[in-house]
């Protein structure tokens, strides 16, 4: 019985996450950047404007 809760509940959860963290943003306030390097879990190198530049992720 807890199997089955667990299981219905995460997509349940993603879903709800999924949808929260969407917003309605307009695209010109967007920069594309490429990913140089994953330095650790919430750290990130990124390549804008051909510039590398740290990002945190908070």
């Amino acid at each position: 019985m807890r199997k089955k809760l667990i299981i219905l509940f995460f997509p349940m959860l993603m879903f709800l996450v999924t949808i929260a963290c969407s917003t309605n943003q307009d695209s010109k306030n967007l920069v594309s950047a490429k990913v140089v390097n994953v330095v650790d879990g919430d750290t990130l190198n990124v390549m804008i404007s051909g510039k590398e530049e740290t990002i945190r992720l908070l």
